[in-house]
């Protein structure tokens, strides 16, 4: 038996030819998780268009002058250090 998903009651207005066409075309048991599925799907493109727009376009940050190689390195050095620091070696 499928898993129960907990649902939240949503309010928003619609354009009335798109609602009249949702009901049209799906059967009244069937329009929420139709438009959940809509929504989901379009939220998933969303994010891949956000994300392929920040690999088209990187932020850019300060290196203070270091090249690519030197601000690499430091920045590392800086997560090893808080790593090192927020988490304590496994027991042996």
């Amino acid at each position: 038996m499928p898993e129960a998903i907990e649902r939240a009651p949503s309010k928003f207005n619609l354009p009335v030819d798109l609602t009249q066409e949702l009901a049209r075309r799906v059967p009244s048991g069937q329009r929420s998780r139709f438009v959940a599925k809509a929504i989901e799907q379009a939220l998933e493109e969303d994010a891949r268009t956000r994300v392929l727009a920040l690999i088209d376009n990187p932020p850019l940050h300060d290196t203070g002058g270091q090249d690519s190689v030197e601000a690499l390195r430091a920045l590392r050095q800086v997560r090893t250090e808080r790593l090192a620091t927020n988490h304590s070696p496994l027991s042996q």
